[in-house]
């Protein structure tokens, strides 16, 4: 998307906004949220053009798809008031359909480096005992804490707990069921 493109969409809101009731606050809070992705989609490009300070940049385009978000409802509301033909409104939504669009892809790229910056980061060794808990869940598919016990008899029900819940919070494990009908699998 380029800055022309974005600056005239933002003179259109004013045009569209200038025949809405000047007393309206719809008035006045749809154009300062048009500033507010104007001015965040700018700082974005700058950002993300140096290259540097990436969790500012992350914020910042986090930033224009709340805004935009804001923004369609906005124009949503403004459509039914009969202030402006409904076809101006449409035309705006479909111009900042386009940027969101853009911003849209851009988190979802963000989203993809993160998973494959975790993926290739060394896995965590996982200790003698959890090994023989995964080994267990293996054969027998799904187990309680008591079958475990069996298994590890030198072990207590509430270490065996902490390792199900500390294997469950790396995704490892899942529980299925409360109370005495608990089990634990393996994530498949």
């Amino acid at each position: 998307m380029d800055k022309d493109f974005l600056i005239d969409t933002t003179k259109q809101i004013y045009r569209v906004t200038l025949l809405f009731p000047k007393k309206e606050p719809l008035r006045y809070n749809t154009r300062e949220t048009a500033n507010n992705v104007f001015n965040n989609y700018i700082l974005k490009r700058k950002l993300f053009e140096e290259g540097k300070q990436k969790e500012r940049y992350q914020k910042v385009l986090f930033e224009v798809q709340k805004d935009l978000d804001v923004l369609f409802g906005q124009l949503e509301v403004a459509k039914y008031q009969n202030w402006v033909s409904h076809f101006e409104i449409l035309e705006l939504q479909e111009k900042y359909q386009k940027i969101d669009l853009e911003i849209k892809k851009e988190i979802k790229e963000l989203v993809f480096e993160k998973n494959n910056v975790k993926k290739e980061e060394k896995p965590e060794k996982i200790d003698p005992r959890k090994e023989k808990i995964l080994e267990t869940l293996k054969s027998k598919e799904k187990a309680q804490v008591r079958d475990i016990v069996e298994v590890l008899p030198k072990v207590s029900k509430r270490t065996i707990r902490r390792d199900f819940n500390d294997l469950m919070e790396k995704g490892i494990i899942r529980r299925i069921g409360t109370g005495n009908e608990t089990f634990y699998s393996l994530n498949s």
